[in-house]
């Protein structure tokens, strides 16, 4: 009665596809994405977008004990789950040919094959919209697929299934991790063979993991100018577990653009300048292990409004004085360079506000001077918790007490980033 339903409330839409249908072998529109899909592929190097993820997390309202009763489909929380926790994510991936790159915006290098690398604390992360489903589904011999048929604006769909034996889709829990099969559909342009949608559902989870299966589906979006690729726009991610737990996250790319190996990665909002040393002037050498700064917020970081990954600066409180000279090797006002690294808004079991901050540059002479700090106080770190709030704000002029790391830090405290 459903299909029967559809077909006469959109009969005209129904009866232009199927226009389309009688003129496309679906063998041969197969294979015209299959094309599409490679030629992108292979343009695809060396091409880096910025991420903007914003990732929420699900809790049961009651816990049944009853595992996974099915696995779910489409990303849609659980009926009675509450909110648990919310955090914003601005990220750098770039595209390589053998994998994804990540980094924090505007970072000199990209050295994280997984954006949990970058964050180094707990939530949903992902990798492979740009070419990991791709290259698998479209990529290889094993993978099966169905014409179902037109699908809306003009579009057709297909259905498709990857084994378990010839996939790479990796489910990581806390109890395991393994290998899984998927299936789902992908939507594209008849005429040109371009994608526009691509849906995947694993079939199952890893025995152990605790884990019930995951949900993604990419949309993409054509570059202006000649060669016309193919990038992710939006993606929407999805992980359920066995004990009722749900995680979501929501990406966006922004400004991706292709750049050669000599370009300099800017984005129109990295405004911060970089300051160099004069041609004829060394460059300063960084402040010694051991060295303490009072470092006062520039400008002010709100809960509701930043952004993780977001340029911050600060402006040193009082001179700094090297600990073993005891001479002064910052004056007061000395420019600090650094960013945020957490904004989380916690729900459940309490409300919290989690904000973090690191400074990894310091200007001496006009020059930026890298330095690894560790916080100043015993068993501080770079993040502060607001117990029983709704939002917080690091005012202007906020002040923290940091220190350059040391050889003993090392084996106490893992850097702040």
């Amino acid at each position: 009665m459903l299909r029967r339903t559809l077909w006469a409330t959109a009969l005209a839409f129904f009866a232009a596809g199927l226009v389309i249908a009688q003129r496309i072998d679906s063998s041969e529109l197969l294979a015209k994405i299959l094309a599409r899909v490679h030629a992108n592929g292979r343009s695809l190097s060396r091409y880096i977008c910025r991420q903007r993820i914003v990732r929420r997390s699900w809790v049961p309202q009651h816990s049944s004990g009853k595992g996974c009763i099915a696995n779910p489909v489409g990303g849609t929380a659980p009926q009675g789950a509450k909110l648990a926790t919310l955090d914003r994510v601005s990220l750098d991936v770039i595209v390589t040919r053998e994998t994804e790159m990540f980094s924090w915006p505007g970072a000199s290098h990209f050295e994280a094959r997984d954006p949990g690398e970058v964050l180094r604390y707990g939530g949903l992360s992902e990798k492979g919209d740009f070419g990991a489903f791709l290259s698998a589904i479209f990529g290889q011999s094993g993978v099966k697929f169905h014409y179902d048929g037109p699908a809306a604006g003009g579009l057709v769909r297909f259905s498709y299934e990857v084994p378990q034996a010839v996939s790479g889709f990796e489910m990581r829990g806390a109890r395991g991790v393994g290998i899984v099969g998927y299936e789902g559909s992908f939507d594209a342009d008849p005429r040109t063979g371009d994608l526009v949608r691509v849906e995947v559902q694993t079939m199952g989870a890893p025995s152990g993991s605790g884990l019930c299966g995951a949900w993604e589906q990419i949309r993409y979006l054509h570059q202006q100018g000649e060669s016309k690729l193919l990038v992710p726009e939006q993606t929407a991610t999805a992980m359920f577990s066995a004990d009722g737990h749900y995680a979501e996250n929501q990406t966006s790319y922004e400004a991706c653009r292709q750049y050669g190996v000599e370009a300099t990665l800017k984005f129109d909002d990295d405004a911060t300048p970089v300051a160099v040393p004069a041609k004829d002037m060394p460059p300063p050498s960084p402040p010694p292990p051991g060295t303490e700064f009072i470092i006062r917020l520039a400008t002010a970081i709100d809960s509701e409004s930043a952004w993780a990954g977001d340029r911050i600066e600060g402006t040193l409180a009082a001179p700094a004085i090297d600990p073993a000279t005891h001479k002064v090797v910052a004056p007061a006002g000395s420019l600090f360079r650094g960013r945020v690294t957490q904004i989380e808004h916690d729900y459940e079991p309490a409300r919290d506000v989690i904000v973090g901050l690191t400074f990894n540059a310091i200007v001496l002479n006009g020059v930026d001077v890298p330095v690894t700090l560790v916080r100043a106080e015993p068993g501080a770190t770079g993040v502060w918790a607001f117990r029983g709030r709704k939002k917080a704000v690091l005012a202007k002029g906020f002040e923290s007490r940091w220190r350059v790391r040391t050889k003993e830090d090392e084996f106490l405290i893992a850097p702040v980033r």
